[in-house]
């Protein structure tokens, strides 16, 4: 079969990341939610691999909700995949090869996007590897053109958008955002301050790319002439209103790592569920002994914005010595997301999902780095990791945070940039 060469956007951490296999310290095939594509799901259902056959007949749903979502695989009570042999490997796999897997278990953490006439490769955070590769990795977002006959990688290819279908904005705000991000002159909260004020002010120009064009070009002169950084040292601090956005998405994350588990009650959980509960207990030791410490004097969101201040020197100083982790995360946060227009989101909302997401991050950093006087690259990539996938499980959980944020009255531009002080 011939067809058409697709240029394919590889970054190095695509390039270079190897499956850990298991040497791994999460679970691939354990509490996800994995759709199955028509082809897989009728060769399973008639495999000549009696446990196979008889796995797929008891444990794939149909669905027929798309070619690519005709069925799924129902996990079993402890989250374990049910084609998992004693050993936690794919019967699949194991009997029927590589090629015979679902489109998602072949790709999985990789990913490939349609943005305009070429394809862009990417990872899901998700993976412990993948991770590590895009947070550490100095080059990990230098990018190569890979030409590939488009036959060969269309299964694999998720989403995003054909350039008849690619909004004319997207490509000059990422654009635009990128060059923002790696202007190391100023610190990375200014950075993404600036990006914030050219999402909101854009909102009203999206279908006028000229005039997006004279936006950035007034952006990046207040960048330049240091107006956007007084902005932002201008902002005030609002503890509550930090207290309020934590609480409720932790609590939502709580949830999420519970539900994998056997019980809610014996606490018993996933590999997955454990790793990103380490995160989480830091946060609930330091916030108890500074309630007691106070003996209660002291109100909630007072004592978060102490831990907050106190962590502060400590992030500030990992940070410093690997600027990479920040800059490389938020540079892939655009890269992957493509601004999450599939899920009608504007630049400015996906701003707001994007400050809400790291100011979590920076918040279980913080309880982190006072339990061990410290943070470390294992630290870090534990949180980050764990995060994405706890994060990943929960279908609604954008629409939870969008819904939260409306409710306290933090949807407003000044509350989010206020969560970047």
């Amino acid at each position: 079969m011939k067809s058409n060469p697709i240029d394919v956007i590889t970054p190095a951490f695509y390039k270079e990341f190897e499956c850990a296999a298991d040497q791994c310290p999460d679970h691939c095939c354990h509490s996800w939610s994995v759709d199955v594509d028509k082809k897989t799901f009728k060769n399973l259902k008639k495999s000549n691999v009696i446990v196979i056959k008889n796995l797929a007949n008891e444990h794939l749903k149909l669905t027929r909700k798309s070619l690519e979502n005709w069925g799924s695989i129902q996990m079993l009570s402890d989250g374990n995949c049910p084609f998992l042999d004693e050993s936690k490997l794919c019967q699949i796999h194991k009997h029927s090869g590589h090629q015979a897997l679902s489109n998602i278990c072949k790709s999985y953490p990789r990913a490939l996007f349609w943005f305009g006439d070429h394809v862009e490769a990417s990872l899901s955070l998700s993976c412990p590897s993948a991770a590590k590769n895009i947070l550490f990795n100095n080059s990990a977002m230098m990018f190569e053109a890979v030409q590939q006959p488009e036959h060969k990688i269309s299964n694999d290819i998720l989403g995003g958008y054909l350039h008849n279908a690619l909004p004319a904005w997207m490509p000059i705000l990422r654009d635009s955002c990128f060059n923002i991000l790696l202007f190391d002159a100023i610190s990375i909260e200014e950075r993404l301050f600036s990006i914030g004020m050219l999402l909101k002010q854009s909102e009203q120009h999206l279908e006028t790319p000229a005039r997006l064009e004279q936006l950035i070009s007034t952006v990046e002169e207040m960048i330049t002439d240091g107006s956007l950084s007084k902005m932002y040292l201008d902002l005030p601090n609002n503890d509550e209103l930090k207290w309020r956005v934590f609480i409720h998405q932790d609590k939502k994350l709580e949830q999420e790592t519970a539900m994998f588990g056997d019980t809610i009650e014996n606490l018993t959980l996933s590999t997955s569920g454990q790793r990103f509960d380490v995160c989480r207990q830091a946060v609930i030791e330091q916030f108890n002994q500074r309630m007691k410490a106070e003996k209660e004097n002291s109100a909630q969101n007072q004592i978060f914005a102490n831990m907050l201040k106190e962590a502060k020197p400590i992030l500030d100083d990992y940070f410093s010595n690997k600027p990479q982790v920040l800059t490389n995360y938020l540079l892939y946060y655009f890269y992957h997301n493509q601004f999450l227009y599939s899920s009608g989101k504007t630049p400015f909302q996906f701003f707001r999902i994007l400050c809400v997401d790291l100011f979590n991050l920076k918040a279980y950093l913080s309880a982190m780095a006072l339990k061990d006087n410290r943070l470390t690259d294992d630290s870090v990539l534990l949180l980050f990791q764990s995060y994405a996938r706890r994060r990943q499980h929960e279908a609604n959980f954008i629409e939870n945070m969008e819904h939260q944020l409306e409710t306290t009255g933090t949807q407003s531009a000044g509350a989010i940039f206020g969560l970047l002080k």
